[in-house]
């Protein structure tokens, strides 16, 4: 199952906390600690969690807690966890505002939510002056201006060897390998007018293998960023098969590019199954390993086209991640927001389409808890 924006796997990079964290630490005078609760070597939160413990012996001002839709029982346990530690001040962030505005409005464990990067530094502002309620509010809702590069080093990454979507086989990289000081560490990059830099500090660090995420605002800038990425890097790239053949395949090849993931597509819709399985067969061919995000259930497609068009892409040579999409938008979906279970089943999802996905994908580890830390 997937919602818009789905939840990380444990043994992946935590992109989006990381840039919260390194606002913090390069836009403001407090210090910043990242404590990733979702890799499956931290232990699970109980009654002494480690992220209990961590708060208590670094007593935090504030603790900023990633919420998903997913996760969300793990998201409020860990706002708890950190309540319970003495942190006077526990904000919320992540997909789960952007999904879910209701559910999100309904959380009592955290005092606000926080809108993006800007709004955190504006709202430690006010936590620091000693502001009201409402201003706080104000505050962490605003989207003040500033650009802050990611600090790669606030993360370990010989924790993180696994990427995101469909598997990388191109990578070769040994299995069941999980330290090695970040060497087969797998990091997500956004694409943007940062990307350059952000792949040399991967390269800096020792990150050889890299995942070139997100979308650019003109397509038709992605050959150029290509062309100015810095040597040394193994990358997947996700780009879409239509901006793909504006591409080089052989340019791609030069810079380092070794796989490539279409992004997402409905299984049912034949057009887009038609133009994945093309580009497939001329990238496979120039010896790019390929993968798709695949969605069936899809309202308009039965099951019959959803399965053969997921056939047709297997035998094409993709790599697929098979999803259903999930949209909370009913009373059911209220109530576990009230009362989140892990034997929740969301209402609309047939049966044998999400058993379909079941027998379709491999089993991804468990996501735990992420948690931000800040402290004066």
């Amino acid at each position: 199952m997937s919602f818009a924006i789905p939840r990380e796997r444990g043994d992946v990079l935590p992109l989006g906390l990381l840039g919260l964290a390194s606002a913090v630490k390069y836009g403001s005078t407090h210090r910043a600690l990242v404590h990733d609760e979702r890799h499956p070597d931290v232990p699970a939160l109980g009654p002494a969690g480690s992220l209990r413990g961590l708060s208590r012996a670094l007593k935090p001002d504030v603790a900023v807690i990633w919420l998903h839709p997913a996760l969300l029982a793990d998201g409020l346990e860990a706002a708890r966890q950190a309540r319970h530690a003495g942190c006077s001040t526990v904000l919320g962030a992540g997909p789960l505002g952007a999904l879910w505005p209701e559910a999100a409005g309904r959380v009592l464990e955290v005092d606000g939510l926080v809108g993006s990067d800007g709004g955190l530094l504006a709202g430690l502002e006010v936590l620091e002056a000693g502001g009201e309620a409402d201003r706080l509010a104000q505050a962490l809702a605003s989207d003040r201006p500033g650009r802050w590069p990611l600090d790669r080093k606030l993360l370990d990454y010989a924790r993180y060897n696994g990427v995101g979507g469909p598997p990388w086989a191109a990578t070769g990289r040994p299995p069941g390998l999980r330290s090695d000081k970040g060497r087969f560490a797998a990091s997500p990059v956004l694409l943007g007018q940062d990307t350059a830099e952000d792949v040399g500090a991967c390269c800096l660090l020792g990150v050889r293998f890299v995942d070139l995420v997100g979308s650019l605002p003109d397509p038709g800038a992605l050959s150029g960023l290509v062309a100015s990425l810095p040597p040394g890097a193994r990358m997947r790239l996700q780009v879409s098969p239509a901006e793909l053949r504006s591409l080089s395949l052989t340019g791609l090849r030069t810079r380092g590019v070794e796989a490539l993931h279409l992004g997402p597509l409905k299984a049912g819709d034949r057009e887009a199954v038609d133009e994945a399985c093309a580009v497939a067969r001329t990238a496979g061919a120039a010896g790019f390993a390929l993968g798709a995000t695949a969605f069936v259930g899809a309202p308009g497609y039965s099951a019959a086209p959803e399965d053969a068009g997921l056939e047709r892409l297997r035998s094409a040579g993709i790599s697929l991640e098979v999803r259903v999409a999930l949209r909370p938008d009913s009373d059911r979906w209220i109530d576990y927001a009230d009362a989140p279970s892990a034997s929740f089943l969301p209402p609309g999802i047939d049966a044998g389409r999400l058993a379909a996905t079941e027998r379709a994908r491999p089993e991804a580890p468990r996501g735990r808890r992420r948690s931000i830390l800040a402290r004066r």
